[in-house]
């Protein structure tokens, strides 16, 4: 019986008190606006069947290229962001 008495009063006690409220400042980043580079068109996509081997390798090596400006620039996007 003693609990409950006790219990009863902790409830009512925490219901008297007075709520004050809590503000909190916490510091947001800002959020970065960039624009995302457009993807190249790449020019193994446009290769066909009866291609040659030469045509084949020239296209890989110009996609390779065209994939390492890509990058840049998607990093030079996201570094500007940090």
């Amino acid at each position: 019986m003693k609990y409950y008495l006790i219990f009863a009063l902790f409830l009512f006690g925490c219901e008297t008190m007075p709520s004050k409220p809590t503000i909190v400042e916490v510091p947001v980043k800002d959020t970065c606006k960039i624009t995302k580079p457009q993807k190249p068109d790449m020019p193994s996509d446009k290769l066909k069947k009866e291609d040659t081997l030469d045509d084949k390798v020239k296209a890989v090596l110009a996609e390779i290229e065209r994939r390492k400006d890509y990058e840049n620039q998607l990093e030079t996007a996201i570094g500007e962001c940090q």
